[in-house]
């Protein structure tokens, strides 16, 4: 079972780095068409310090990114080891 959070973003932005997806976010946020959508997915990234498995804005990005909820906890579960 995934955590259901990482305690401090730089494990989470970490582990987008060593698994080859943060251009991806950053690309996926970019296309994200309603602005304030975009605008509000943009502030979590950059700002959230807490990343919750169920997030709105994390589960949309992971989505897009066409990653499985498998695939989203593995990534919460690597990251936690950091």
């Amino acid at each position: 079972m995934a955590p259901v959070s990482v305690r401090h973003q730089p494990q989470g932005e970490h582990q987008l780095i060593l698994t080859g997806l943060d251009e991806q976010v950053e690309a996926a946020i970019d296309s994200i068409e309603d602005v304030v959508e975009r605008k509000l997915t943009r502030a979590w990234y950059q700002r959230a310090t807490v990343w919750e498995r169920m997030n709105e804005q994390l589960v949309g990005l992971g989505y897009a990114l066409g990653l499985s909820g498998e695939q989203i906890d593995d990534l919460f579960i690597q990251a936690v080891k950091l």
